[in-house]
């Protein structure tokens, strides 16, 4: 090497030589077309969650934790939920726990999520309301409903 080389220029030379690597730039990505949650969906997600709140309390509910296991029971109730109603729904445990997440978020949850935002608040204020020692009746601890849903003869009775 001559005196006017530099590193630079040596380990160029020097460097083992690689096939060029594609991309992991998220803009490269391919587009994966998404439908969102249908009606039916959603009314499926809603009864698991009424299911859960009616054998667990709806106190309990502020604290849930909606690990793998508990979404991945609900995505599967929700697939039996939809077929039971002629609709086919392939909704994964990361969609339904995707869903959960955008509703529990403080800062703007979506309208559509908004049942199950006002449900977690009343699970808050009810865990409230219970270490404070006022009383809670059983039937607003362990409700039919924790969510309304339009048509459901449980639901429609109201909350």
């Amino acid at each position: 090497m001559s005196s006017s080389t530099t590193w630079q220029d040596a380990a160029y030379w020097i460097r083992p030589k690689f096939e060029p690597v594609q991309s992991t730039d998220p803009a490269e990505l391919p587009i994966v077309p998404h439908e969102g949650w249908h009606t039916v969906e959603r009314y499926a997600l809603w009864r698991c969650i009424n299911k859960w709140c009616k054998e667990n309390g709806l106190d309990a509910f502020a604290l849930l934790k909606f690990d793998q296991t508990k979404c991945s029971q609900f995505a599967e109730d929700i697939k039996v939920d939809c077929a039971a109603r002629g609709k086919v729904s392939d909704r994964s445990t990361h969609s339904v726990y995707n869903q959960i997440k955008n509703a529990l978020r403080s800062l703007k949850p979506t309208v559509l999520n908004k049942p199950i935002t006002e449900s977690v608040d009343r699970a808050e204020k009810l865990k409230a309301k219970i270490e404070s020692g006022d009383y809670v009746s059983v039937d607003e601890r362990y409700p039919e409903a924790a969510i309304k849903i339009s048509g459901d003869d449980k639901s429609d009775a109201g909350l």
